[in-house]
């Protein structure tokens, strides 16, 4: 099974759903993620780390805590395209916008 799953944090992503990415791999599945570009070296650790689970990333640009409609769009538009190249079995958002944004992708 080919499983996605969207975030805004590569560090929230390792420390809350690390073992989850670990158990899903363990089973046999493909785990990917989107993840926003590092700011940090914390993010690039938390990076490292997920890519040891055997978790593939993209990164995009994304302002976690910004409201420009114009910025939130162009990440829509990189949700589509990772999503529709992938066609994941399964994907799992993780955070406000990847909930609002990944799942109004996923709708269409």
């Amino acid at each position: 099974m080919k499983i996605l799953i969207i975030c805004n944090y590569a560090s929230g992503l390792y420390t809350f759903r690390g073992m989850l990415i670990q158990e899903l791999v363990r089973k046999g599945n493909v785990v990917r993620a989107i993840i926003p570009e590092p700011e940090d070296e914390k993010e690039k650790r938390a990076e490292i780390q997920l890519k040891k689970l055997h978790c593939g990333l993209k990164r995009v640009k994304m302002e976690r805590r910004g409201m420009n409609p114009v910025h939130d769009i162009s990440l829509m538009k990189e949700y589509y395209k990772t999503i529709h190249k992938m066609k994941p079995d399964l994907v799992i958002t993780y955070t406000i916008k990847p909930n609002i944004y990944g799942g109004m992708v996923c709708r269409f």
